[in-house]
């Protein structure tokens, strides 16, 4: 693994990027970096057998907005939604 980047010790949910490219927005003058995901470490009780990560079962923060964070806490899971055909 050549991955010299720091994770934060014990996290639960450590999520390896690589850097793309940065888009400036003029319109609120800031920055979209975009990358792609080259690899997940996860705790294994946070994976269900569906390979679902249930981000409850660790305790992680989200951001909720520019400055706010909570902790999720699941409630219930829904069937994944397909778009209807039209026949």
């Amino acid at each position: 693994d050549s991955c010299y980047a720091p994770f934060v010790k014990g996290a639960p949910l450590q999520i390896r990027m690589k850097f793309l490219e940065e888009v400036h927005i003029k319109a609120n003058g800031t920055l979209l970096v975009l990358a792609t995901v080259e690899k997940i470490y996860v705790r294994e009780e946070m994976v269900s057998d569906d390979y679902f990560i249930d981000l409850s079962k660790g305790k992680i923060a989200t951001i909720n907005g520019l400055d706010g964070y909570a902790v999720p806490q699941e409630i219930k899971r829904f069937p994944y939604q397909r778009p209807k055909t039209l026949s």
